[in-house]
């Protein structure tokens, strides 16, 4: 049996909204794991658009499962420090104020049906994901 909890508008209201950005691979590059203390280089696109989301008054929050350790935390917001210009909070929890996450694992879904709804080839070399086509002929194959 599932639970579905739907949160009231009191609930949601007390969340500002934001952006999620995830560290390695989408906002730093990322060449395999060393460390904690290792945050790879700034990807200029990534960074540009955190700079114009919080020109436009927008929070911007780092999303990465590095926060699930307390230690990285602090080696992080100074990387956001010299590489961005500000200290972002950095999380590795989603809320009700979450508006977006921007992440290189990320598939993109069809709202309420589960499939994904893009082009998607999963791009690290230590993981297997089908293509978009694969997904899609094993999603049609069982809906019949």
């Amino acid at each position: 049996m599932s639970v579905i909890i739907i949160p009231t508008k009191a609930q949601v209201s007390q969340f500002s909204s934001w952006y999620g950005v995830d560290l390695d691979g989408t906002l730093a590059t990322y060449g395999g794991w060393k460390g904690r203390d290792h945050i790879g280089e700034p990807i200029k696109p990534m960074v540009d658009r955190i700079k114009a989301w919080l020109a436009a008054g927008e929070t911007v929050k780092i999303f990465t499962a590095r926060a699930c350790e307390p230690e990285a935390i602090p080696p992080i917001k100074a990387w956001c420090i010299k590489h961005i210009g500000v200290e972002l909070e950095v999380t590795n929890v989603k809320d009700y104020g979450m508006i977006e996450i921007w992440d290189d694992r990320a598939v993109r879904v069809v709202f309420n049906q589960g499939h994904p709804c893009c082009d998607h080839e999963y791009q690290r070399k230590d993981h297997k994901r089908k293509t978009q086509a694969e997904e899609k002929e094993v999603y049609c194959s069982t809906k019949s």
